[in-house]
């Protein structure tokens, strides 16, 4: 069980990474949590991310996509990361700190996950972006 009162699967700190930076995580507006993902398939959602597990695999054509596990305070949650926004945003993958991770949640035959649109490094630089609420509370349409 990690500082936050959550279990965390053996090995993993990133709740206790994420925690250093709570300030930051708190500035975020309108972000969806990750134990609310469920609630928001099919929406354009802003998630908070500390990267747990990342495998990269190639299409049959030779093109790379990503499988990014990542975590925040309240849940694991998936993302696919698809070839335009890996070459765009992959640098951002090698580096420990948290991400804001902007995407599509999809249900695909009941695996729940966010095709990613757009990756940031978390920071005060970041949490004042265009997002307005929706009526489901727990969750925000990117602009």
């Amino acid at each position: 069980m990690n500082r936050w009162g959550l279990c965390t699967p053996e090995g993993t700190k990133s709740n206790e990474y994420l925690a250093l930076w709570k300030d930051d995580v708190y500035a975020v507006k309108n972000r969806v949590k990750a134990l609310r993902i469920v609630d928001c398939i099919g929406m354009n959602v802003k998630m908070i991310g500390w990267q747990v597990m990342q495998k990269d695999v190639y299409t049959k054509d030779g093109l790379v996509m990503s499988f990014l596990s990542l975590e925040d305070e309240s849940a694991l949650y998936e993302t696919v990361i698809f070839l335009q926004v890996y070459d765009r945003y992959n640098k951002l993958l090698f580096d420990q700190r948290p991400l804001l991770v902007y995407g599509k949640v999809v249900n695909d035959e009941g695996a729940i996950s966010l095709e990613v649109s757009r990756l940031e490094w978390l920071g005060k630089a970041n949490t004042a972006r265009g997002v307005k609420e929706l009526t489901t509370p727990d969750c925000a349409m990117v602009e």
